[in-house]
C-alpha cells in the first residue's frame, strides 16, 4: 500500500450490514470505525487506519461522519474506543450525543 496522492480520491461509506463506517481511498478500505448498537445507544467500540494511511486525518473524517449520521438519526453514543472519545472530547457540537 502507498499512501495517498494528491490525486486519490477519499469517500466514506457507511455498511450497516457489517456496523461499520469506512473510509476508502480509491477502492482500497483504509480506516474502520465499528460499532454496535447495545440497549438502544450506538457504541463506538474500534477505529483502525491502515499504516500507510496515517496521518492524512482519515479517521476524524470517518468518526465525525458516523457521529452526524446517529445524530441525524436522533441516536446516542457510547464512545469506548479512546480515538472516538478523543473526537468528541475536541468538538463541543458532539457533546450532546454522549449517552449518560
Amino acid at each position: 500500500m502507498t499512501p495517498a496522492s494528491a490525486a486519490s480520491t477519499f469517500t466514506i461509506r457507511h455498511q450497516p450490514d457489517q456496523n461499520r463506517f469506512v473510509g476508502v481511498v480509491d477502492a482500497e478500505i483504509v480506516t474502520v470505525a465499528d460499532y454496535r448498537e447495545r440497549g438502544g445507544v450506538i457504541v463506538m467500540h474500534h477505529t483502525h487506519t491502515e499504516a500507510a494511511h496515517g496521518g492524512h486525518g482519515y479517521a476524524k473524517q470517518v468518526v465525525t461522519a458516523a457521529l452526524d449520521e446517529f445524530r441525524a438519526q436522533g441516536r446516542q453514543v457510547a464512545p469506548q474506543c479512546w480515538f472516538v472519545a478523543q473526537v468528541i472530547d475536541q468538538d463541543p457540537r458532539y457533546a450532546d450525543l454522549v449517552a449518560p
